[in-house]
């Protein structure tokens, strides 16, 4: 079951049923990967098949927006058989297919790896702790260290535009360390396993530039439903219509109050994600 919160501007109260019903083409789903589509620990996307199929039948695009790379979401989105845009490295950039722009096209928005690295190591050295960053784990242990395989893993250090790196010391004040990187200009977050230093953009960015994308392509507004499962997805999730929150047995901090959601889901990962869709396309 969902919980449908009690809300102002909810699904129902913003677009009603026949609106809604009639933007079968201007809905898109924006949509994390990692324990919100995918199962924090086996990565399968098998419980959401149903509600996958049925996004597919209605031509409603389901776009990955997601910490991960390029190369990781390409894979993705052949097991999952979907070509749509989707958005990378935590809003660093976003791939459009060659039906939107006339050829497939990436667009970057972030700042070069390299430049991160020299920052993050600067933000340890004030801060004293340690950290091991994922671009310098062999495959075996980012595998060891995640449960992808090992192909999975060497797709997943294909950084462009993102450090995502763990801490191996205690009691540091994550607050200071992200005041820190915004004085850099900068951004870090916390996600499912890893923390993200990138450069100052971030997912909600991304959906931003995408609305723009997908209301210049279709010649009117869109509808967007967002899903997310970590505070690395609250800024996505603040650009859309339709906010729901998948939960998270593994955060570090719940999301709580932090969106006003339209909907909270019971159980986590695909399961959710997949009750989720279904309880929304079933409002329309």
């Amino acid at each position: 079951m969902i919980r449908l919160l009690t809300r102002k501007d909810s699904i129902k109260e913003r677009s009603g049923n026949t609106e809604v019903h009639d933007l079968e083409s201007k809905l898109v789903v924006v949509t994390d990967l990692d324990g919100t589509l995918l199962d924090h620990s086996t990565y399968s996307f098998a419980p959401a098949l149903p509600a996958l199929k049925r996004l597919k039948q209605e031509a409603v695009p389901i776009v990955f927006c997601s910490s991960k790379t390029s190369p990781e979401i390409r894979r993705i989105q052949q097991e999952i058989g979907v070509e749509d845009p989707f958005i990378f490295e935590n809003g660093g950039g976003i791939w459009l297919p060659a039906r939107l722009r006339g050829s497939e096209t990436e667009m970057a928005i972030g700042l070069p790896r390299s430049e991160l690295a020299d920052h993050l190591k600067e933000i340890a050295r004030r801060h004293r702790f340690e950290f091991r960053s994922m671009l310098e784990m062999s495959d075996g242990e980012l595998a060891d260290e995640t449960g992808l395989t090992l192909e999975d893993a060497r797709l997943a250090r294909k950084r462009v535009f993102s450090i995502p790196f763990l801490i191996s010391s205690s009691g540091i004040d994550i607050k200071a360390l992200q005041d820190e990187a915004r004085s850099r200009g900068l951004r870090l977050t916390a996600g499912g396993r890893f923390f993200h230093l990138m450069g100052p953009y971030d997912k909600g960015y991304a959906t931003r530039k995408l609305r723009d994308i997908y209301t210049g392509y279709w010649g009117s507004p869109i509808k967007m439903i967002g899903l997310g499962d970590s505070r690395n997805d609250l800024e996505m999730l603040r650009e859309v219509d339709v906010a729901i929150c998948i939960p998270n047995p593994q955060s570090r901090v719940p999301l709580t109050d932090e969106v006003a959601w339209s909907l909270v889901a019971d159980a986590p990962g695909p399961r959710g994600w997949n009750e989720a869709i279904i309880q929304v396309l079933g409002n329309t």
